[in-house]
């Protein structure tokens, strides 16, 4: 499978083309690609891709695309992580950012994106979002060690203030595992989801035990919308 490294656009439109299809996962599918065009517009990317039908040279299908947050990558590239002293976008009720605990700001809460790398370690890693006001939205979000990472557990919960101890957690938005775990949240009270409310902040802590790494162990992250 060949990688896609995409690079980011701002203000512009760039288009990558391939001598041979190249493989991309859209909503957990894997489909051939032979060229993928990014418009940038104000905060927000359009991605088209065009795919190939049947594996078959020239035969080509429409184009389809999907919207995701200027600050996020579907690509399987490395995101940044950093601490911050500032006060967290939600009026400052949490009050000043944990010393402690670094900052991830490319959470996509609400949006479907392929795998993408981030670096976790055993110190906790907080990404804050913001549910909609649909009650009746529900996401996935799955974590999974990259190749050599290996002997390594994760678990995540979601939590009001960043940071904040597993005690503390919202309903039972808790999820646990050697080398792969996930989280699955509902706007209401749904089967196999914890609740959260509508139009309210939040924080996905997520933590790695056995990481050896100073600046975290990579681990790919996914994210499903599994309902409107």
């Amino acid at each position: 499978m060949k990688k896609l490294l995409v690079a980011a656009c701002v203000s512009a439109v760039c288009t990558a083309g391939f001598a041979t299809a190249a493989t991309l996962t859209i909503d957990g599918e894997v489909v051939d690609v032979s060229s993928l065009q990014i418009n940038s517009t104000g905060e927000d990317l359009n991605v088209i891709v065009t795919t190939v039908n049947g594996g078959g040279s020239g035969s080509v299908s429409s184009s389809s695309s999907s919207s995701v947050p200027a600050s996020s990558s579907s690509s399987s590239s490395s995101s940044s992580s950093s601490s911050s002293s500032s006060s967290v976008p939600d009026n400052g009720a949490c009050g000043s950012w944990p010393g402690s605990v670094k900052r991830d700001n490319t959470y996509a809460y609400g949006y479907s994106q392929g795998q993408h790398v981030v670096n976790i370690g055993d110190t906790i890693t907080a990404m804050p979002f913001t549910t909609s006001a649909s009650a009746s939205e529900a996401n996935k979000v799955a974590f999974a060690a990259t190749i050599g990472v290996t002997n390594i557990s994760m678990e995540a919960w979601v939590t009001e203030c960043p940071g904040q101890p597993e005690s503390q957690r919202v309903s039972f938005c808790y999820g646990y595992g050697s080398e792969a775990m996930g989280l699955n949240m509902a706007h209401s009270s749904r089967r196999g989801y914890c609740a959260l409310e509508p139009n309210k902040q939040y924080y996905l802590n997520v933590r790695t035990s056995g990481c050896t790494k100073s600046g975290g162990c990579p681990v790919y992250r996914s994210l499903t919308k599994a309902y409107n």
